[in-house]
């Protein structure tokens, strides 16, 4: 996966002015590229891998498994698998917690996001801890086009942002596995205790 080049943004500059399909755009100009040191992934017709794009997005495959996931346009990824998105509610980037179907608005149109990403990384969006880049950053080397770094102990289960919490897993079950989980502890009550088998 080649490094996002500035050129690519102007590329896709110009093609959303002329049709402004963020979808079709996204993908055809800047997809099957990387920022932020490899951190972040951004989606083509080709990649993922055996899906695409379009394969990615389609609500047959992993998002099956996380019924709450129906506007959301997924166009890239972090390393930890959770998804770049836009929405037709808003032009806006936002973040999808792969964990809880949270969602982070970025506060950036999408232009702008990977402008900043290019020039910054990701350290300015407070979403990431300067530990979970370290983390990232550190685990990277091991992490395939296929795979995302996994907290063995969910966040959202009381997991902490450590190195001995992390693993690598492929793409897909970590996506799906995640979304059962959410399934069963979703409607729990705030601060119910969840027991590990």
């Amino acid at each position: 996966m080649k490094v996002l080049q500035e050129t690519r943004i102007d590329d896709l500059k110009h093609r959303l002015i002329e049709d402004n399909a963020r979808p079709s755009a996204l993908a055809a100009t800047v997809g099957d590229a990387s920022l932020c040191d490899g951190l972040i992934r951004l989606f083509s017709a080709g990649y993922p891998q055996n899906l695409g794009v379009n394969g990615w997005n389609d609500s047959e495959g992993w998002r099956a498994t996380w019924p709450s996931v129906s506007v959301e346009y997924f166009f890239g990824e972090d390393v930890w698998g959770n998804q770049l998105t836009i929405t037709d509610g808003s032009p806006n980037v936002f973040l999808w917690g792969h964990e809880d179907a949270s969602m982070f608005d970025t506060a950036l149109e999408v232009v702008d996001f990977l402008e900043a990403l290019l020039k910054y990384g990701l350290i300015w969006t407070d979403y990431y801890s300067e530990e979970m880049l370290r983390i990232g950053k550190t685990n990277l080397s091991n992490v395939t086009d296929e795979s995302h770094l996994h907290w063995i102990t969910p966040l959202i289960l009381g997991g902490t942002v450590v190195q001995e919490n992390v693993s690598v897993v492929p793409r897909v079950p970590h996506l799906t596995g995640h979304g059962k989980l959410w399934q069963q502890i979703s409607g729990l009550p705030p601060g119910t205790e969840i027991v590990g088998r």
